[in-house]
């Protein structure tokens, strides 16, 4: 088998463009390899970015929700200090009015202490019976009320 110069030439060529090919190959490779790094850092950089607006968002709502609660603590405050205000003023106007209490019977055979009344003078026996007359009330009607009776 003998090969030509033209065959040798040919194969020469080839080698060389394989040689070539292969260069542009590696040349390619290391492209994309420092493509694929940059890729990468942007992506982190990307969800860095997007990390940290969502945080924000977080944080806006978090502010927002604490501002509202503020908020919603002061009319509490509020109402509890005009609650408090009109409950006093209730204790205040309760105090103009002296509430005399009946001591009490300690034993027995005691006779319970005369009752005084708004004039402060003690009650006699005909206001006893008149106010005796307005708080009784008759077991029955008269027989002369139901006239269809005998």
């Amino acid at each position: 088998m003998s090969t030509t110069k033209s065959e040798v030439s040919d194969m020469a060529r080839w080698v060389r463009e394989v040689g070539a090919w292969k260069s542009e190959h590696h040349r390619l490779r290391a492209l994309l390899a420092r493509i694929d790094t940059t890729l990468s850092q942007r992506e982190k950089a990307v969800e860095d970015a997007l990390w940290v607006r969502a945080h924000a968002a977080d944080q806006h709502e978090a502010r927002s929700a604490e501002a509202s609660l503020r908020r919603a603590l002061k009319a509490v405050e509020r109402e509890q200090a005009q609650t408090h205000a009109r409950l006093e003023a209730i204790c205040e106007s309760l105090e103009e009015v002296h509430l005399e209490g009946s001591e009490a019977i300690t034993g027995p055979g005691e006779e319970p202490p005369e009752r005084v009344g708004v004039s402060g003078r003690a009650p006699d026996d005909e206001d006893r019976v008149e106010e005796a007359v307005w708080e009784s009330f008759p077991a029955s009607d008269p027989p002369s009320y139901n006239p269809g009776r005998a």
